[in-house]
């Protein structure tokens, strides 16, 4: 069974430890990105949208607004947008989630000093009138007679934060249906790579039993097509050279049965591989293999000449 294969295994691991790696590192990139890139779209909005409200700030600078507080708390609960019209002394005018006349002097503001000094001004840092964390981007309202004053916009840093886990949780949700769909393609790669390679095992393992009749299945033409080419090229030659030598020890055994002079071949160590019929006869020898000659025979002259033949490396006659 290929599920029972350490090939299998050792494959499909290998591929399933890539896929883990590539996502992880791609949802770090990703989410290294989205830290980088929401804050700056936020402020970018933040930006639009003070451009927007600058005719909008001009008239609440100049008195031609009336009622601004009621219109600047329903700008920002209509919007989400927390906004801050403030004199270039500091003083606040109006703002949509707080009385301007309890509130603190903002001329030391980061964001409002630099939007005095040039045209905006950015910071994010906690605030201590609505007590949580914000993002701050502030524009200069020009006149005639000068600067009249800034139109500052903020939004919670947590807005950013939600989004930032919005997108964070589909992407971690895209990741592992991407995975597991990856990991179940890969069950069905892995099959089709290690099939063709137990077949050929098994093959492998038949030609090492002697069955030299297997033939594999040739599916393509790569490598593992062309392996399994080759082995049936080796189960053919094999299967043709062992019936040649078959039929080469019949044709010989055949010869040395039917001579009347008496033939008896042994290996290094004595031991008897053939006894043709006439050397029964006249040796007195038992037609039996696989026993050592001195075990069936006691004529001396034959021990011995074995003795010298195998000693002297020669041939050796004797009657």
């Amino acid at each position: 069974m290929i599920l029972r294969s350490r090939f299998f295994w050792k494959l499909y691991l290998s591929y399933a430890a890539l896929v883990l790696v590539t996502a992880c590192i791609i949802g770090f990139l990703v989410q290294v990105m989205l830290q980088a890139t929401l804050p700056s779209a936020a402020q970018l909005d933040l930006k639009r949208k003070t451009m927007f409200l600058e005719s909008f700030a001009a008239q609440g600078f100049t008195g031609a607004a009336p009622d601004l507080q009621r219109r600047i708390f329903e700008l920002g609960m209509a919007s989400k947008i927390r906004i801050t019209l403030i004199f270039p002394d500091g003083k606040v005018l109006a703002d949509s989630l707080e009385d301007p006349a309890v509130m603190e002097n903002h001329a030391d503001r980061p964001e409002v000093k630099e939007a005095l000094a040039g045209s905006f001004g950015e910071d994010t840092r906690y605030s201590q009138t609505v007590h949580y964390k914000m993002l701050y981007f502030a524009r200069a309202s020009h006149g005639p007679e000068g600067v009249r004053g800034v139109l500052r916009l903020a939004i919670p840093t947590s807005d950013i934060d939600r989004q930032l886990f919005h997108i964070r949780s589909t992407i971690i949700a895209g990741a592992i249906i991407g995975v597991a769909v990856a990991l179940i393609f890969g069950v069905f790669v892995a099959q089709r790579v290690t099939a063709p390679i137990a077949e050929m095992t098994r093959a492998a393992e038949d030609l090492c039993q002697g069955h030299y009749d297997r033939r594999l299945p040739v599916r393509s033409a790569d490598e593992i097509g062309r392996l399994a080419g080759t082995l049936n090229l080796l189960g053919a030659e094999l299967a043709g050279r062992i019936a040649t030598m078959r039929r080469d020890q019949e044709q010989l055994s055949a010869i040395l049965s039917g001579m009347v002079e008496g033939v008896v071949a042994v290996d290094p160590e004595d031991r008897i591989l053939f006894v043709n019929p006439a050397a029964t006869r006249l040796l007195g020898l038992s037609p039996v293999s696989d026993k050592k000659i001195w075990e069936i025979s006691r004529q001396e002259d034959l021990l011995s000449i074995l003795s010298r033949a195998r000693k002297e490396g020669r041939i050796l006659r004797s009657e």
